[in-house]
């Protein structure tokens, strides 16, 4: 309910995440994977094919000033396009290979998917700890990135990351 969720965002800090509907995601993951070559040029938005190796989705963060993601792992390659506002990234090599499932220690009271997403890590790195950025799930040094309208931020499946809203904006 779009009254709703103006009102969580605007009288209650909250953020907003909205996923694109699928007449209007398809055609743009289907362009955007021919153009750079990923998904070695399968796309099959109808979801039927068994060997279509690309997937995507197009998703939109609409954030108010101060709100912070706590560190966690996506499963996906990752393009954020800035659209308004500032956001600060923290990024951190994660461990795990090639992930199946993200890994999201943010949501560790209330998520039901933990035991899963610490089995699939495992696959990659036997030691992997569900936490944020550590010797056993992460390695190299953090970096941060502070984007402005018109930028453009690349980061891999696995990659460890963290945003702050430094000004409110959509990204």
């Amino acid at each position: 309910n779009p009254d709703h969720a103006y009102a969580l965002y605007k009288h209650g800090g909250h953020a907003l995440y909205c996923r694109a509907p699928p007449d209007v995601e398809q055609p743009l993951v289907a362009s955007f994977l021919a153009d750079t070559g990923l998904g070695c040029g399968q796309y099959d938005p109808s979801g039927r094919s068994t060997t279509c190796l690309g997937r995507g989705e197009v998703e939109t963060f609409i954030s108010p000033k101060n709100h912070v993601t706590d560190f966690h792992t996506d499963f996906q390659e990752n393009f954020t396009f800035q659209l308004s506002g500032v956001k600060k990234w923290r990024l951190r090599q994660g461990s795990v290979k090639h992930p199946i499932r993200g890994c999201t220690p943010h949501y560790a009271e209330t998520s039901e998917s933990i035991e899963t997403q610490l089995k699939t890590a495992r696959l990659s790195n036997p030691n992997f700890s569900f936490d944020k950025p550590n010797p056993n799930n992460s390695f190299g040094k953090e970096e941060e990135v502070i984007m402005t309208a018109g930028d453009v931020l690349y980061f891999p499946a696995g990659m460890w990351h963290s945003v702050e809203t430094l000004e409110e904006g959509i990204s």
